[in-house]
């Protein structure tokens, strides 16, 4: 589609990064000429926005090396941090924002921009509760105390983190770049911080994968709980093979059939795919559902994702019950779901049938489609 017309457009074409239908090189992309250059969504409070876009590392289950292969130097642009800070400045106090939701994929990569931005909203007096959505384990290994200090006082209250596996040759499957002593070594340092709450997501499911590839993740999770016990975890997200990427390859070697339209794409559920992978043992299939499962339940986020301070539109009386129901359900089986970790019991994996079922439900009431 010809995006040349659509002012804000952004991503590549022509072997160079393209914006708000003009070609740019890779000297930066302002966003100055739209009001809204920054802001992604608003409601209730709460805004998520965009300060940098790109990515420059190689992760092999990612969209982002696939999309950006095209480009010629630099695959990171970030937006100038004095335009950032008088954007986000403007928008706190004219649409009484409480919450941002930074969006970057790499927010952390360059840190003294980050340190920059912070310390200039301080300086003006605006202050606002953020979460961080892209932050990589190596990018947070360079901070030192004072720059967590900073953040922290900034107000800085969740930090998404990729981890990705407790399995070093995992992790080397993955060309993630980072190793288990650092994962280890990042949490203990935010753990100093409790108002920085590190939420690990984790990656399963990649050709080749074996149980005990699973049951080391497992291993780091409890580390992390043990030595942060502000950390939660995204369970073990599983693989969502992106056509392109050398991963993809070797899943549709594996059997692998990717679906045929947009909306079947749509409809993959990273957590509760049903879809088989056919590279993967039924044992290794097995064990994988049930930590994804117990993971679920181990820490408090679901009632935290679920709590109404934290949904961003009305939900009406049925549905609100529906979900203090789920977390009235959550803390009860929280004492199992961790007996099941921590004693490496994973047969019989009702509970995900049970999860599956739940989601699926919830889906169709929410918007009248099942997951795939």
């Amino acid at each position: 589609a010809d995006l040349d017309g659509l002012l804000g457009a952004g991503g590549a074409g022509e072997g160079r990064g393209r914006e708000h239908g003009k070609q740019k090189g890779a000297e930066g992309f302002g966003h100055k000429g739209t009001e809204e250059g920054l802001a992604g969504r608003e409601a209730k409070g709460r805004a998520g926005w965009f300060t940098s876009f790109g990515c420059p590392h190689e992760c092999g289950f990612c969209y982002a090396p696939i999309f950006w292969k095209s480009i010629k130097g630099r695959k990171w642009f970030p937006y100038d941090p004095e335009a950032v800070v008088d954007h986000v400045t403007k928008i706190v106090r004219e649409r009484q924002i409480g919450y941002i939701s930074l969006l970057d994929e790499n927010f952390f990569l360059d840190l003294p921009r980050a340190g920059h931005i912070f310390r200039s909203l301080l300086d003006r007096g605006v202050r606002v509760a953020w979460g961080i959505r892209g932050a990589r384990i190596d990018d947070l290994d360079r901070a030192d105390d004072d720059f967590l200090a900073l953040i922290s006082e900034a107000g800085v209250r969740q930090i998404m983190i990729g981890a990705e596996s407790g399995s070093a040759r995992m992790l080397a499957a993955m060309k993630k770049g980072i190793t288990v002593e650092q994962t280890i070594r990042v949490n203990q340092k935010l753990s100093r911080y409790p108002q920085l709450n590190p939420s690990y997501n984790f990656l399963s499911g990649l050709p080749g994968e074996t149980v005990k590839d699973l049951l080391e993740s497992v291993g780091l999770i409890l580390r992390l709980m043990e030595d942060n016990p502000h950390a939660s975890f995204s369970g073990l997200n599983q693989l969502m093979p992106f056509p392109g990427s050398e991963i993809y390859d070797r899943c549709v070697a594996g059997g692998y059939q990717a679906p045929t339209t947009l909306d079947g794409w749509a409809r993959i559920d990273a957590h509760y795919n049903d879809s088989p992978s056919p590279w993967l043992d039924r044992k290794t299939q097995a064990t994988l559902h049930a930590i994804q499962a117990a993971l679920l339940f181990a820490d408090k986020k679901v009632e935290r994702e679920l709590s109404a301070d934290n949904q961003a539109r009305s939900r009406g009386f049925v549905m609100d019950m529906i979900y203090k129901l789920i977390g009235l359900g959550a803390r009860l089986y929280r004492p199992a779901a961790l007996w099941r970790l921590r004693h490496r019991y994973f047969r019989f994996p009702l509970d995900y049938a049970l999860i599956k079922f739940g989601v699926n439900l919830m889906h169709q009431l929410t918007r009248g489609a099942p997951t795939r």
